[in-house]
Parts: C-alpha cells; structure tokens; sequence
C-alpha cells in the first residue's frame, strides 16, 4: 500500500536507514509525507542515507505540512546535513505548532557551533515542546555551541523532560560544567538524563564528571537526574 493513500493515518512508523535512498527517493518520499496530514505520531529513520543539506529540507519541508504532530522521532544521523541543512532543519521544526514530543538523532553530520546554536535556537520557539531528547555526537561542536545549546534549553519554560547523548564527545567534564551552569537556572525541568557511555577512542575521567555534576543538583525543580557511563 502506497503512503499516498494513507491519509487517515494517526501513527506511522518507517525505517529506511542504511539505502543510499538518492535525491529522487528523497523527493518521493516528501510527497508521500505531505499526504499524512492526520498523523499525529511520526517515527523516521533515516539515517546512513547521505541526504546532504537538501535532503534534510525536502523531509523537514514535508513535516511541517502534518500539523497535528505531537510525536515525532527523526533519525537523520550521518547523512553529511553540515550546519546549513541542521539550521534549516530547526527552522521547519519550530514550524510544527502541535508538537510537545521530539527526538531528534543528528550524528556525525558535520555540525558545528553555528549549526547546533541555530538548530536549539529554533527548537526552543515549540510554543508545546515539554519533552526533547537529542543525540548531536560525533559532530564539530566546541563549548561555545554547548554553552549556547545550555543557556537557549534553560529558556524553555514548558521543557520537563531532556536527554542529552554526549556519547563520543570529547572534553565530557568540560561539557557537562557548562550545562550545569546554565540548566541549573531552569525553573520546569523535572527529568534530566545524560548518557556518557564511550566508545572507540573517546575517554574521560568518571571523577572529574562527578565533580562537574554539582551544579545539576541545584536545578530547582529536579526530581530525577540520570547519568549512564561505562
């Protein structure tokens, strides 16, 4: 059965990573997401599909177009986006009136501080977002876009809910200071989770972590904070 066909349908849920889907693939696809106009629960994956920056605005231009999302998962990981393709993504997700629901998996896609700095500035204007969960590793962003990234996610006054993947980043105490800086002045965030697992070539020191994550516990609504490492 065709998704052109779908109209009706509330939750979909497609996984196509890993097939080199192409720019005409890309655009089929688009077309046959603008139809889902009733969909209220989306699951995308994406990645593996070297889509470039092009291909990530012919997805998110789609979306936009099913109003009634509330849920969305978008695996877009190493699809080369670069900061262009991830600014313009934020932008048509900020779009998506109706969501309150969002992961969002954008690694190794040759993101830097002005990429991530735009894409959480755009998020954060989700008038309903209440739960974000996001994987933004192996990519180029220095403390600059994590300090950006904490100051902007602190802002989000409807925002119960975060999880941050900082798996295969380097500098990891370093981050995790910045965003205990920043966060701790959140006044809605109940549940907080940072995985820290590492792999491949990637260490840090669990002390030095642990002496960073004392500004976390003065977030003054926190009721849960997790922390998965190795």
């Amino acid at each position: 059965m065709s998704l052109e066909k779908c109209q009706n349908i509330k939750k979909m849920y497609l996984d196509i990573g890993s097939n080199q889907i192409g720019t005409e693939g890309i655009n089929k696809l688009g077309t046959c997401l603008e139809n889902c106009l009733n969909a209220e629960y989306i699951s995308l994956h994406l990645d593996w599909n070297k889509l470039g920056s092009e291909g990530a605005l012919t997805i998110v231009n789609s979306l936009v177009k099913c109003q009634n999302i509330s849920t969305l998962k978008l695996n877009l990981g190493n699809n080369k986006i670069g900061d262009q393709g991830t600014s313009a993504l934020g932008r048509g997700l900020a779009r998506c009136s109706k969501l309150s629901n969002l992961t969002l998996c954008l690694y190794n896609n040759v993101i830097g501080d002005e990429g991530a700095s735009s894409l959480i500035l755009f998020l954060t204007r989700i008038p309903r977002l209440s739960s974000f969960a996001f994987v933004l590793s192996d990519n180029n962003i220095g403390q600059e876009g994590q300090q950006y990234i904490g100051n902007s996610l602190q802002k989000c006054q409807k925002m119960t809910s975060l999880i941050y993947d900082l798996s295969q980043m380097d500098r990891i105490p370093e981050v995790i200071s910045i965003l205990g800086k920043c966060l701790r002045k959140s006044e809605s965030i109940i549940f907080l989770n940072f995985n820290l697992i590492q792999l491949y070539n990637y260490t840090y020191d669990n002390v030095r972590v642990m002496d960073k994550i004392h500004n976390l516990k003065k977030m003054k609504r926190l009721i849960l904070l997790q922390l998965y490492s190795n």
